[in-house]
């Protein structure tokens, strides 16, 4: 990607060139129109402020005096392994060992992922998983996690636009005390917003290519103006289909806004942020590689050529009216963030958060082999405050971090499924054949004291202790609810099972060594423990029988240890690593019914 630094002078003038978005395996790809296009390539330039150029010296994948395993992926490990318009993910997984990513569509930013840190996943994925939340998202240090959620605790799409970001820190297990977070099990993974630098500058990138994908995105720095600099960036991304099809699903598009003001005083910097996405996800389902009993490219039972890969061919999918799914998510984060230095060997650092999410699910699949249930409208929101301060001590062989933080979630969550082959209980209706309404509360509070240790020079322990309790409460209101929002439905299953409440209180321990052999290869092992909250249904979400609370949180007992190696251009790590977990919940819907079944798992 080649790179035009711009003068104050061009500050407004946005650089416009042809660019190429990623439509690469084009087997998961979508298109708008039903005929085949020839690929376009029309290449990609853009003008890039000196601000993200200052942002790339920083260049090290590997922290060699971290006691814990690392990755740094830099600004130009983004733009060099993220093609125009795509997400992010395609450059963890360019630079990251150990790390797997499957994607529900194409590369676009637009499009979910479910991603894995050492075989433990976050993100959408099929039924029957263990592990839906094992990894904890940040942005700019601030959870994004809904530690609620089951199946969209957090998704990809959700950061769409690469060009905003100038790093991803990648911190392997439950980390050190200080590190830990709600979700940490496999991994944190935390996705570090640019800054605006002490001149003004501004940037411009445009993409388009074949299947109607394009993309642009922006980034504005005001310099110093009286001490305060504010970096705005925004963009859109969009990618069709490749699909053959009667009526098509329209395409996934995401776009997303990021303003950021700091300032720096005698004694400390203070910055502020805010972040909205939007994301319209749409797509078709699988084609099954063969043919099966009664479908057929016209439905399920009815009279037509038969639906697979080898009969009505890879790119075709049915219309939409039969078989498609449509996803929406709305995402708003604020953040105040603080750092003092109390004294010359003390400094003190807190932020405040908000964040609220709305999502939206519309499924329709006709093809069900026991016909109950075939259209869901599922419309999920959450609210997330939040609040973290820490103090940093450094003494003459000791660095001391002592704080904690709290969150609090509310999450509501209703379900209505319809069945299109039973007149009067269609989409749009108001009479659903199976509804549940769900108001959940969460909230988590930590406090952590660890302790870096210096002996020698060539040798750092750091022990850890990190107090953790957490409260989840699921109130199933469907019986309250159901009776105003579908008055005159006779046939609807509306479950009344109450949801069930847990408290926890758990220290998680950790320890951390690092040992200098060489300037440029140092040695480090890491033990560490957490825990977190199993996912909802295991407390009586959606649940159509009563269920038992689990009687302890999840638990990670992580063991890791390896080599470190820096000089020069050459850089490596090799490491073994050992983690268990234990009390899990598998969950399992019943597509046809809805029921829930959650079984423990280890």
């Amino acid at each position: 990607m080649s790179h035009l630094l711009l003068s104050k002078k061009s500050l407004y003038i946005a650089i416009m060139a042809t660019g190429m978005i990623c439509t690469y395996n084009i087997s998961m790809a979508y298109a708008d129109q039903s005929e085949n296009k020839p690929a376009i390539n029309i290449g990609e330039v853009n003008g890039q402020s000196s601000t993200a150029e200052k942002n790339k010296k920083d260049n090290k994948k590997v922290d060699l005096k971290s006691p814990v395993q690392t990755v740094h992926i830099t600004q130009r490990d983004i733009e060099d392994n993220t093609p125009s318009g795509c997400s992010m993910v395609e450059a963890i997984a360019a630079t990251t060992p150990g790390f797997q990513a499957r994607r529900t569509g194409t590369a676009s930013g637009a499009n979910r992922y479910q991603i894995r840190l050492n075989g433990i996943q976050i993100g959408f994925d099929e039924t029957g998983q263990a592990e839906m939340n094992g990894n904890q998202i940040l942005m700019d240090g601030i959870p994004l996690n809904n530690p609620l959620a089951s199946y969209h605790g957090f998704s990809t799409a959700e950061l769409p636009i690469s060009s905003m970001f100038s790093g991803i820190n990648v911190v392997y297990g439950p980390g050190t005390a200080k590190q830990h977070w709600f979700d940490s099990m496999g991994g944190t993974i935390d996705f570090r917003t640019k800054s605006s630098g002490e001149n003004p500058s501004a940037f411009v990138d445009i993409g388009a290519g074949s299947f109607n994908a394009y993309n642009a995105s922006t980034g504005i720095s005001t310099g110093a103006i009286d001490g305060w600099k504010t970096y705005i960036a925004g963009g859109y991304t969009r990618t069709g289909q490749a699909r053959i099809s009667p009526s098509l699903t329209g395409p996934s598009e995401s776009s997303a806004i990021f303003v950021k003001t700091q300032k720096k005083y005698q004694s400390g910097k203070f910055s502020a942020g805010f972040y909205f996405n939007h994301t319209e996800e749409n797509r078709p389902h699988l084609i099954p590689v063969y043919p099966f009993a009664g479908g057929s490219v016209n439905g399920n039972g009815v009279e037509g050529p038969a639906l697979s890969q080898v009969t009505s061919g890879f790119y075709y999918t049915p219309s939409s009216n039969l078989w498609r799914k449509h996803e929406k998510y709305l995402t708003y984060l604020g953040y105040l963030k603080l750092t003092t230095d109390l004294s010359s060997n003390v400094k003190f650092h807190n932020a405040v958060w908000y964040r609220a999410g709305n999502r939206l699910k519309v499924r329709v699949d006709s093809y069900v082999m026991a016909p109950k249930l075939d259209t869901e409208y599922y419309p999920t929101s959450s609210g997330n405050f939040g609040y973290r301060g820490d103090f940093t001590i450094n003494l003459p062989w000791n660095k001391i971090d002592v704080g904690g933080y709290y969150q609090q979630t509310t999450y509501d969550s209703s379900f209505a499924g319809y069945a299109s082959f039973i007149p009067g209980h269609e989409l749009g209706s108001n009479s659903p054949v199976y509804y549940r309404d769900d108001h959940d509360h969460w909230s988590a509070a930590s406090a952590f004291l660890q302790d870096k240790i210096t002996p020698v020079s060539f040798l750092t322990i750091t022990p850890g202790l990190n107090l953790i309790n957490y409260h989840i409460s699921i109130n199933n209101v469907t019986s309250v609810s159901s009776a105003d929002l579908f008055p005159n439905d006779t046939i609807g299953d509306f479950p009344t099972v109450a949801g069930d409440t847990a408290n926890f209180t758990k220290i998680a321990p950790s320890v951390a060594v690092n040992a200098t052999i060489t300037p440029a290869l140092h040695a480090f092992a890491t033990w560490s423990q957490n825990y977190q909250t199993q996912i909802d249904s295991a407390y009586g979400e959606g649940a159509s029988h009563p269920v038992i609370a689990p009687t302890q949180p999840a638990k990670i007992n992580f063991y890791m240890a390896g080599l470190k190696y820096a000089q020069g251009p050459l850089e490596g790590q090799v490491s073994f690593v050992h983690q268990k977990l234990s009390n899990l919940a598998v969950q399992i819907t019943q597509a046809e019914s809805q029921n829930i079944i959650v079984e423990p798992a280890n």
